[in-house]
């Protein structure tokens, strides 16, 4: 019986896990746009805490609806937040690709990196233009 349990469930079991890798409890989801690659470093801008929680749900039910798997998983730390995403394969290849589970998988990079976090707009535009290196396959 594959293991899908709804989101929040999910989360309790994400934060568990995290807690017990001795990653910062404190999780913000992110998305690929909002990653940068820049010198080795990962940029991020940061999302408002709540807007990201709710679009980490959207993706999270569109993955289960789809039932290849889905991944919650922590990306880097900026001080004491964990910085997490949530991706599901788009078809059952890239699931066996991927190596996914039928159902939840928890993943943690191990050594988390840092990340910079960057807080004005200007300076994330500036980056972005810059920068065409984006870490997409690092969010599967």
């Amino acid at each position: 019986m594959a293991d899908y349990p709804d989101f929040d469930e999910a989360l309790r079991r994400f934060h568990k896990f995290v807690a017990m890798q001795g990653a910062p409890e404190s999780i913000v989801f992110v998305s690929p746009q909002q990653v940068l690659l820049s010198g080795g470093r990962l940029r991020v801008w940061l999302p408002d805490v709540a807007a990201s929680l709710r679009q980490a749900r959207k993706v999270y039910q569109q993955a289960l609806n789809r039932r290849h798997g889905v991944l919650i998983a922590g990306l880097c730390h900026l001080d004491c937040q964990l910085c997490s995403y949530v991706y599901g394969p788009n078809c059952e290849e890239e699931a066996v690709a991927l190596m996914y589970p039928d159902g939840l998988k928890l993943s943690l990079r191990s050594p988390l990196p840092e990340g910079d976090p960057i807080k004005k707009r200007w300076q994330w535009r500036l980056l972005r233009a810059l920068e065409r290196q984006r870490p997409d396959l690092m969010f599967k």
